[in-house]
């Protein structure tokens, strides 16, 4: 059975004041695009992991199914990500 998905909890509201955006170097999409690629990285290194415990006899096909699938949906969003960068660069290009 998949175990539920524990609810996001609320981010604390800023200081009046306090500036939405990210200071240089910190967060942004910079971030982002690093966090996605190491998502990728680790879900690929989790479903070769899982593919080689089904070949020895130690993890389910199941297990491997769903770190595949993970894999995969990692591989798509980072494409998807790269996709909108290239998108809105050669957009700034076309100005």
């Amino acid at each position: 059975m998949v175990p539920a998905i524990s609810p996001v909890p609320p981010s604390p509201p800023s200081p009046p004041g306090a500036s939405s955006t990210p200071a240089p170097g910190q967060g942004g999409f910079a971030s982002l695009l690093g966090n996605a690629v190491n998502s990728l990285l680790g879900a690929q290194t989790a479903a070769n992991q899982a593919s080689l415990g089904v070949a020895a006899g130690t993890a389910s096909v199941s297990q491997m199914v769903m770190a595949t699938d993970q894999a995969q949906l990692a591989t798509q969003l980072t494409v998807a990500l790269q996709n909108a960068a290239l998108t809105a660069f050669n957009k700034v290009l076309a100005i």
